[in-house]
């Protein structure tokens, strides 16, 4: 029974059967002084002492920059899962938001060819008057938006 670390991933287990973990994937009963105290996700592999060893504070900053970018990367990636509910929901916000665009952009026409009181009047009536929704509303939209 050794330690054992995975050269590539920087797994570390603790006794374990060693023929399970053949080198030169795995380094046995490695030298982990460098790395005590160390967060994992700080590790680096060390080739030429076989050893894990701390990332400096350089690299730190661009691990936890990268892993920020994928965070940020994965969340954004939802609006693009069809069978997302986050992506059916923001579907219906811009839709209800295009309506309303559409209503101030109809008001500004009939503001601008009105010439008088009356024909703005009449240029504003004609434009429909926009609803309130329900919640029961919403999910029928969200849940027709899943899959498109």
């Amino acid at each position: 029974m050794a330690n054992v670390i995975s050269t590539t991933t920087l797994q570390f287990l603790r006794s374990v059967n060693t023929p399970d973990y053949p080198a030169p994937d795995w380094k046995r009963n490695p030298d982990m002084s460098q790395v005590e105290g160390v967060d994992r996700k700080y590790w680096k592999w060390d080739a030429v002492a076989e050893r894990p060893i701390p990332m400096d504070a350089g690299e730190q900053v661009a691990y936890d920059l990268q892993q920020l970018e994928e965070s940020r990367d994965a969340v954004v990636a939802q609006l693009d899962r069809q069978e997302d509910v986050l992506r059916s929901v923001v579907a219906a916000i811009i839709g209800e938001l295009n309506d309303a665009s559409q209503a101030f952009n109809d008001l500004q026409a009939a503001i601008a060819a009105a010439t008088n009181l009356g024909n703005f009047q009449t240029g504003a009536a004609a434009i429909p008057s926009r609803p309130t929704r329900t919640m029961a509303q919403l999910r029928t939209v969200v849940r027709n938006a899943l899959g498109s």
